[in-house]
């Protein structure tokens, strides 16, 4: 997956919501965020030491802005946002 295709194409890139199940109830508790791009997981996108910082958080801020558009509205649910340590320390955490 090509970076710079990500960054050009940002209408591209979807959030999907993975459900997170509690062991004792086994109902629903929460949704972790996972990225796509073309149905393709942007995980990779984010682990690569070789995309620049500017580029996975610019990302990232477009899918958190799309999901919470569509997040799933339970009383008692909660979201998950994976982020990168590395993305904490840049500006402060402020763009993150």
């Amino acid at each position: 997956m090509d970076a710079l295709d990500v960054i050009v194409h940002p209408e591209q890139i979807e959030a999907w919501f993975q459900p997170i199940v509690g062991a004792a109830p086994f109902k629903v508790e929460g949704y972790e965020i996972q990225s796509h791009f073309r149905g393709e997981p942007l995980k990779p996108f984010f682990q690569e030491d070789d995309v620049p910082i500017e580029y996975q958080l610019e990302v990232m801020s477009h899918v958190i802005r799309h999901a919470f558009q569509k997040v799933p509205t339970d009383a008692h649910s909660f979201v998950l946002v994976r982020c990168r340590p590395a993305w904490l320390f840049e500006n402060g955490g402020e763009d993150f």
